[in-house]
């Protein structure tokens, strides 16, 4: 099957990844750099479109006021820092208008979440022959911040093609 064309039942997903972490293996040994994550949130292309897409663009234009020039991409550190262009976030109670609203979205709309967790430390002493290959094949698939391509259902897990209410843990 194409990438891209739709799946039997004539569905196509989209899944965006994100990294946290770095693929250095020399760096293990820190207990800061031990990890790498990439987590991977998976939607159905149409509901992107027609519902979630348009309810976080509403969101963003509510709260922070972005011009077509430059799209708000919403950055945790950033958010947390209220750095612009989230200054906003700065007052307690736009935050936390804008975090109920967000955690609302995020309990409403439908998508699933698949991540995986590379302790390298024990990657790096268990294998010695490979341990460069994989880590640089997962590292070089999502070296940009966010990066997206299309699922089918023929591609995906089974569990992965339900839908889940997630529930975000804040902290």
């Amino acid at each position: 099957m194409k990438v891209g064309s739709p799946g039997a039942d004539g569905v196509k997903y989209r899944i965006y990844i994100d990294e946290v972490g770095n693929p250095d293996l020399e760096s293990s040994d820190n207990p800061n750099h031990r990890y790498l994550s990439l987590t991977g949130v998976i939607l159905e292309l149409d509901y992107v479109q027609t519902t979630l897409h348009p309810q976080l663009e509403a969101l963003k234009l509510k709260h922070f006021r972005p011009h077509p020039d430059e799209p708000i991409i919403l950055h945790r550190k950033e958010m947390i820092h209220a750095v612009e262009p989230f200054a906003a976030l700065a007052d307690d109670v736009l935050r936390t208008s804008f975090d109920v609203e967000l955690l609302g979205l995020l309990q409403d709309w439908r998508y699933s979440v698949v991540t995986v967790c590379l302790d390298k430390k024990r990657h790096k002493a268990t294998y010695s022959t490979w341990r460069y290959d994989h880590i640089t094949t997962v590292s070089q698939s999502c070296s940009n911040d966010t990066c997206s391509s299309w699922m089918t259902p023929g591609r995906m897990a089974t569990s992965w093609r339900k839908h889940v209410a997630a529930r975000p843990i804040c902290g």
